[in-house]
């Protein structure tokens, strides 16, 4: 395994670059921040030098890159979204068993073996587990996504997902590189990314023209967490007749907590303290 470090905080931590089976075309994403391994629930409260934040991320990402490596535009809509197959779960919940199914068939080399791992991996409370979904479930769902999209199915049970990660983590390079060459703190999750919410339409413009100069023209669409105070003034800056328009109030921000006021605190005496 190889790994490269690029410095993020000035106290320091670092996010490190993962590369593996001793190839630098194999792997590739940043690990080792501590906001990639807590709920999305409590990433949406992080502050940034007193800020708050939103989280944008590419939709449907490797799936998105298996067209775009093909170079086929990815088709629009959500990739994980299915006719109603298995009835004793929701339509929200089928979702998410196709997504952790295909995810999993894209990184192992079969797709046996990609079931396994993805029932092996439940909570033995989850649903999942008590009513004892088995591979035939589970390839009902495959054969779906599968007829929902054909271009791709060689990549199913391939072992394709290093080679994607060193995709992403390109596109993430650019990204964090972008940023901090202004002095903007930037955190990664693989595939998203956390930032102030005054620059979420400038992260939004990098990571498209990231991402379109990676797949040479092709696009991916974005999601996001929250809306940030720039895109509200943008919005009302622009004079245009019948458009969605956002109010202030619609900025996320989460009261500080005792913990958070005590950190911000040493913080800032730590800062006067390298001033002088």
């Amino acid at each position: 395994m190889k790994i490269r470090r690029v410095k993020l905080t000035q106290d320091n931590k670092f996010v490190r670059r993962v590369f593996y089976r001793a190839d630098w075309n194999l792997g590739g994403r940043f690990h080792g921040g501590w906001w990639q391994s807590i709920k999305e629930d409590w990433r949406k409260q992080i502050y940034i030098n007193d800020e708050a934040t939103v989280e944008i991320d590419y939709s449907g990402l490797h799936v998105n890159l298996l067209y775009g490596l093909k170079g086929i535009q990815p088709p629009k809509g959500d990739h994980y979204e299915l006719e109603h197959i298995l009835l004793d779960f929701t339509v929200k919940e089928q979702r998410k068993i196709v997504k952790g199914i295909v995810l999993n068939a894209i990184n192992a080399t079969t797709i046996k073996k990609a079931f396994q791992a993805y029932l092996a991996n439940q909570p033995s409370d989850s649903k999942i587990r008590k009513l004892k979904l088995k591979h035939s479930h589970l390839q009902l769902l495959l054969d779906a996504f599968i007829e929902k999209h054909p271009t791709i199915e060689d990549a199913l049970g391939a072992d394709k997902g290093v080679e994607l990660m060193m995709v992403d983590g390109r596109i993430t390079a650019k990204v964090i590189y972008h940023f901090t060459k202004k002095n903007i703190p930037i955190l990664s999750i693989h595939d998203s990314y956390i930032i102030q919410h005054k620059h979420s339409g400038q992260l939004r413009k990098v990571m498209n023209e990231t991402v379109t100069e990676e797949l040479n023209g092709l696009e991916i669409n974005l999601d996001q967490e929250g809306v940030g105070i720039d895109q509200v003034q943008a919005f009302k800056n622009m004079d245009r007749a019948n458009a969605l328009d956002y109010n202030f109030k619609d900025v996320t921000s989460y009261q500080r907590t005792v913990g958070y006021e005590a950190r911000l605190e040493r913080h800032n005496k730590w800062l006067l303290r390298i001033d002088h």
